[in-house]
């Protein structure tokens, strides 16, 4: 038997431990071909389309390679640590460390080849149907099926490189050279003391990172310094106490829980009880590093996939509160070309076939009489509560000399008391010396906040006695049925805009445009690339725990197989061991799940009281799939390893 034989033998022999980290790998792969054959299409070439998923498409491929990287470090470097036994047999054999070294590069590199292969046919099976998914999403017709020799070779190129690098390096993890050594690695199964010190510094990262997260606005109230500190550090911080709390509750809390079961006695002693968890806390201690990762990585799948999701919300709530009306068009009284913009419109609705209602308001710019004059726009009450009506908004009723102040300003609303300095109870007006009572400050504005930041609600009489002194403009608001379908006509409506204030070329326009369709309709298109390279990056990552929730099960088998065998010695029936062998393995499955799921939870919870909207819906979707899937592994992993347990034992 020749050296190469050798190592392609080791790799048949130990084929299924190595399935799941075969298939995590040529996944990357396929994912990674996937995104090249798009940035190399030769259509997309001749265009200058979307930009800005090109780009991301790019960043997505570097998280993929880095990810492959220490996917393949971490799981080359266990596959070595499980196997030290077999290598201290090859050593009293004779093996040399040079050869050691090389067998152990041969095998590596048999496997990164065998992924980089199958991934390439798998990403080549679903390119025509990743390429029509992109089409659809950049709008971009014709992406035919072609033959990517560009992507084909920057594929191999890319994971080629990563292989040999890893596969040279991960070698050297093989320290020792006494066989005595390498023979006796794995057998030591002492269960690790827990310090009740570490513990509670522990549960404390963990619980403040929870605190952190799940109260934003509250910390953000706190003060001009605080809130800022929180708002600029909250996005290190709280992810690492979150990580630094689940390292500490695997190599910690756990095993002072396993303590406390102990100490119950009557539990303990029930029946099967003490045979795992006698036995988890050893399971546990050698599997700390692989329960952490998979939790961190879970938790990055969950969360990612989770924002990307929800975010579809955000973005129509966010397109009405800029553009409560979806088509606003504002006309100074020098305007010339107004009666020519409203009739286009009006007609290109008629056209198409949409019903609206036309809403024309006069406001009047204004400033405030102090040392840094700030620039407001007064309406009449009456006309605000028509529009207030149209909106189903509530009606603002003032007397005279009062006022309400309508700022829709995003950061006011969120960051809260950092703005309260510049909030004043009186208010004095530069045009009339006009004194005004502010009877409240509102977060929200009928008017695009492009065109009208600030708005002054006042009763008819202080409006009509400011009319005279007061620059005037209209407001023309068009409320229109099934607005989010109207997006052409908004991007040909802003386009004819910005044309016509470029041929007459003045210094202040006479007239400006707003629109929420077009805009909602391109957000969209981002948010579903985005949504389309975050699930299948959540989906790499997910896998990838997967499979090294796969590897250590499988490498335990031997272990489990003796200590079975052991027991049934002394009267362990069939059913016994599949109930201790079911419940070790449902917690090492699902506590990773579990504690994933509950920092998704966090995360979205910070993420909704930001922007005052429910993700109750998104985040159960998520959770229901990923659980869904996880159970069904399970209950494969536990068909498997209860076949294999039954092999070698007797009842």
């Amino acid at each position: 038997m020749t050296f190469w034989q050798f190592a392609f033998k080791n790799v048949t022999r130990n084929a299924r431990a190595y399935f799941a980290y075969f298939v995590s790998s040529a996944f990357s792969i396929a994912i990674f071909f996937s995104f090249a054959v798009y940035l190399f299409h030769p259509k997309l070439h001749m265009t200058d389309v979307n930009v800005a998923l090109n780009i991301l498409m790019t960043i997505s491929e570097v998280v993929i390679v880095f990810f492959s990287f220490f996917f393949l470090l971490y799981s080359i470097g266990t596959f070595l640590k499980v196997r030290k036994k077999q290598f201290g047999i090859l050593t009293v054999l004779g093996i040399s460390q040079k050869q050691l070294k090389r067998l152990v590069f041969l095998e590596n590199m048999l496997i990164g080849v065998l992924s980089i292969f199958f991934g390439i046919q798998l990403g080549l099976v679903f390119s025509q149907f990743f390429l029509l998914v992109t089409a659809k999403i950049t709008h971009v017709p014709g992406l035919y099926l072609y033959w990517p020799t560009s992507a084909i070779i920057l594929t191999m190129i890319i994971f080629l490189g990563l292989f040999i690098l890893v596969s040279s390096f991960t070698p050297m993890l093989i320290r020792t050279r006494k066989a005595v050594r390498l023979l006796k690695e794995g057998t030591k199964q002492k269960e690790r003391k827990a310090s009740v010190l570490i513990s509670l510094f522990g549960a404390t990262c963990l619980i403040s990172g929870y605190v952190l997260a799940a109260n934003p606005l509250y910390f953000i109230s706190l003060g001009d310094v605080i809130g800022i500190l929180y708002a600029v550090t909250s996005i290190f911080v709280i992810p690492s106490l979150v990580a630094a709390g689940t390292y500490f509750f695997f190599s910690q809390i756990s095993f002072l829980l396993i303590r406390i079961l102990k100490t119950r006695r009557t539990f303990y002693m029930k029946r099967t009880n003490m045979l795992w968890i006698s036995d988890l806390a050893a399971r546990i201690r050698t599997n700390i590093n692989m329960l952490f990762i998979v939790a961190m990585l879970s938790t990055l799948a969950f969360t990612m996939i989770t924002f990307l999701y929800g975010f579809g919300k955000f973005t129509k709530f966010d397109a009405i509160r800029q553009n409560p009306f979806p088509f606003t068009y504002l006309s100074h009284t020098e305007n010339t070309l107004a009666d020519e913009h409203l009739n286009w419109l009006e007609q290109k609705f008629n056209e198409e076939h949409f019903t609206y209602k036309k809403l024309k308001t006069d406001i009047y710019e204004v400033s405030s009489a102090e040392e840094n004059p700030k620039l407001y726009y007064a309406i009449k009450q009456s006309d605000y509560n028509i529009l207030a009506k149209a909106l189903n908004w509530e009606h603002l009723n003032v007397k005279n000399n009062e006022s309400y102040i309508l700022m829709k300003d995003i950061d006011d609303r969120f960051i809260g008391t950092i703005y309260d300095t510049d909030r004043k109870d009186i208010l004095t007006l530069t045009q009339n010396s006009l004194q005004l009572q502010v009877k409240e400050y509102k977060n929200y504005n009928p008017f695009p906040n492009s065109l009208v930041s600030t708005l002054l609600v006042l009763s008819d009489e202080n409006v009509e006695a400011l009319s005279s002194v007061s620059k005037q403009m209209s407001v023309y608001n068009f409320k229109v049925n099934d607005w989010e379908k109207a997006h052409n006509i908004g991007s040909e409506f802003i386009t004819k805009i910005d044309n016509d204030n470029e041929a007459i070329k003045a210094e202040h326009p006479p007239f400006h445009a707003s629109e929420a369709s077009d805009s909602l309709y391109t957000t969209k298109l981002n948010v579903a690339s985005f949504f389309l390279i975050g699930t299948f990056l959540g989906v790499i990552f997910f896998i990838g725990a997967g499979s090294v929730l796969y590897f250590r099960m499988y490498t335990d088998l031997t272990n489990e197989q003796e200590k079975y065998v052991t027991i049934t010695k002394i009267g362990l029936t069939e059913a016994e061991m599949k109930r201790s062998a079911t419940i070790q393995l449902a917690i090492l499955f699902f506590v990773p799940y579990i504690m994933a799921s509950i920092h998704t939870m966090f995360a979205t919870k910070m993420l909704q009281e930001v922007l005052h909207l429910s993700f109750f819906a998104e985040i159960t979707v998520v959770l229901m799939i990923f659980g869904t899937v996880e159970i069904l592994f399970f209950l494969l992993i536990r068909s498997f390893y209860m076949q294999k347990l039954s092999q070698h034992i007797k009842f």
